[in-house]
């Protein structure tokens, strides 16, 4: 089972449609692609945050004279850091947007996460 964290724009009356369900966990795609998954969620300060720790890392390990593998071992250490931290700089974008973090749901997938959030009545415990 996954923990999902739900997060509701603010002064939001759709409960289903104003809301974001974070997983908790390893963000694969924030290894990946850091500063592509920041975007795709929303989250441009944050990629630009991404963007200028990878720059700082390479011109850095340039300027240095870092080994290339040194350099390497680095970039994929920031990476499994980025991927280890990224659901968490996903809900620290939205709650610096003014969305409000309501419950967390366990669930094993999207799916069921969403059904149950919005099978329980509003402001009862989940």
């Amino acid at each position: 089972m996954t923990a999902w964290t739900v997060m509701e724009r603010p002064y939001s009356a759709a409960r289903d449609a104003d809301a974001v369900l974070v997983p908790e966990g390893f963000a694969l795609g924030a290894l990946l692609c850091g500063p592509l998954w920041a975007l795709w969620h929303a989250a441009g300060l944050v990629a630009a945050g991404l963007l200028a720790v990878e720059l700082a890392l390479f011109v850095g390990a340039a300027l240095l004279g870092v080994t290339p593998d040194a350099s390497a071992a680095a970039g994929l250490a920031w990476r499994v850091a980025l991927g280890l931290a990224g659901s968490e700089l996903r809900r620290m974008a939205l709650a610096a947007r003014g969305w409000r973090e309501r419950a967390t749901v366990d669930a094993s997938s999207l799916d069921e996460a969403e059904r149950r959030w919005l099978s329980t009545p509003p402001g009862t415990a989940r």
